[in-house]
């Protein structure tokens, strides 16, 4: 949540930011709470479903998608921020 805070934070509206709930016990106010007590100023949703559209096997997991929508990184576990910094500079 730190390195989603601070491309945020550093990017505004250069990105958009989406967290996605994969976890099918967890109602929209489980995310909810979880956004107020974390922050986090960008959307958040439930999607099950695109756990599985996009193979999610381990949380967290971070796509960076292009202005064409295409997966441009994938990364499994925590993510630095001086990567998705590098990878987003490269697509703006």
């Amino acid at each position: 949540m730190g390195h989603l805070k601070e491309v945020y934070g550093n990017y505004g509206n250069k990105v958009v930011i989406m967290s996605i709930d994969i976890d099918t016990n967890e109602t929209n106010e489980t995310i909810r709470v979880f956004k107020e007590r974390y922050g986090g100023e960008w959307i958040f949703a439930s999607g099950p479903d695109v756990g599985v559209t996009y193979a999610v096997s381990y949380i967290p997991t971070i796509y960076i998608l292009d202005q064409q929508g295409r997966i441009s990184h994938k990364n499994v576990g925590a993510t630095s921020y001086a990567v998705l910094s590098a990878e987003i500079d490269r697509l703006i």
